[in-house]
């Protein structure tokens, strides 16, 4: 019963930060297509609900992970991509998680 309860948790936890994730993409898209357009369309003007593109995913990560976004000074989007990348490495330990319950699981024979 309590791996059912934790596993029924881990989703509503990863369900929310998939939809936090999307938001702030959003925001972030809007802000750099408004404010920064030679850095939207570096990115390869993207958009949070669009159709996946590796190219637009590969430059996005590199654009919070290089810490491109500091070059603009724009506090905006600073904290935007402060809260993108502190949602990532969130959902990253949530879901390393609850792959590590359902593999218990398996092994264990269920709960």
């Amino acid at each position: 019963m309590k791996a059912d309860i934790v596993f029924w948790f881990l989703i509503a936890v990863l369900l929310i930060w998939t939809t936090s994730w999307f938001v702030l993409l959003d925001l972030l898209f809007r802000s750099l297509s408004r404010r920064h357009p030679e850095y939207f369309r570096r990115l390869g003007e993207p958009g949070a609900f669009g159709t996946p593109n590796p190219f637009t995913n590969r430059a996005l990560m590199q654009f919070l992970y290089r810490a491109e976004y500091r070059k603009l000074n724009d506090a905006t989007v600073t904290m935007l991509c402060h809260a993108l990348i502190m949602v990532f490495a969130g959902y990253l330990v949530v879901f390393t998680g609850f792959l590590a319950l359902l593999v218990s699981l398996l092994f264990t024979g269920g709960p």
